[in-house]
């Protein structure tokens, strides 16, 4: 599989920051830079209830964002 560079921006950063990712897909690049900073795993309903109490909401994956 043929690679690219990709220039991911990190929109939240002030100033914002980019790095380069060489990856075969756009997926495959997020996924690299997202990795050192974010862990995921299934919300129990403790997770829910404590950031839901706090104002947050949960978000529909491929949906818009505002």
């Amino acid at each position: 599989m043929s690679t690219r560079i990709y220039k991911i921006t990190d929109t939240q950063a002030d100033p914002p920051a980019t790095v380069l990712v060489r990856a075969t897909s756009q997926a495959q690049a997020i996924a690299h830079v997202a990795r050192s900073r974010y862990t995921v795993a299934a919300a129990r309903p403790d997770d829910v209830a404590e950031v839901m109490g706090r104002g947050g909401q949960v978000q529909d994956a491929g949906a818009q964002q505002a």
